[in-house]
């Protein structure tokens, strides 16, 4: 039988609460999880997660252009806001609100690289 590294254990888990539509103090008390814990293996999920996906987008054979979008905030997931990258041709990319300007600096340079 296949144990699941810590690492695994956690991120199942918030991927459990994401599909959820709890909020996290909800998801944590009805789990009896702490949420300073939750917090920390989230904060580790989202930075793994942007890092693939710029990995991911950089093994592209087309380099996609950035020419005119907007970023728009909302609440576009029940839970959380988002972060929401519109283009003309019709892409969105929605990002946590969470996600550091750090991040969305590299993003939007290798979107327009």
């Amino acid at each position: 039988m296949n144990v699941p590294t810590r690492k695994q254990f956690w991120f199942n888990r918030i991927e459990d609460w994401r599909k959820s539509g709890f909020t996290v103090v909800q998801y944590c008390k009805d789990h009896g999880i702490s949420i300073k814990t939750f917090g920390g293996w989230r904060k580790r999920y989202e930075v793994e997660k942007s890092e693939n996906f710029a990995l991911e987008n950089q093994q592209l054979s087309i380099q996609p252009k950035f020419i005119a979008g907007r970023v728009v905030h909302g609440n576009a997931l029940p839970v959380m806001s988002v972060i929401s990258l519109e283009h003309p041709s019709g892409w969105r990319l929605n990002l946590p609100a969470e996600t550091s300007a750090i991040r969305l600096a590299e993003l939007l340079r290798a979107i327009c690289a």
